[in-house]
């Protein structure tokens, strides 16, 4: 019982950091909610940042949604548990 709970709260946990927000400021480039379509993610990035810049971005939001669903597999053996570590 306690493991998909677990799942789901690391999922949400690791979904919520800001990779694009973190790598525009650290490049000093304007914060990407006031520019391109307001959203703060890889495809906004890629108008505003360097074409390395937006690649860390994307890498960075590939591995928040992998190092959820490998938690979510450490945790349980039942693979419904998995698909709430990717999901939440």
């Amino acid at each position: 019982m306690i493991a998909p709970l677990l799942a789901m709260l690391i999922g949400y946990l690791l979904g919520s950091l800001p990779i694009a927000d973190v790598v525009a400021r650290r490049a000093g480039a304007p914060n990407l909610r006031e520019v391109g379509d307001k959203n703060p993610g890889f495809w906004n990035s890629r108008s505003v940042l360097t074409r390395n810049q937006s690649l860390v971005v994307f890498v960075g939001d590939l591995l928040k949604g992998s190092i959820a669903v490998l938690i979510a597999q450490e945790l349980s053996t039942d693979w419904r548990v998995w698909f709430l570590g990717a999901g939440a």
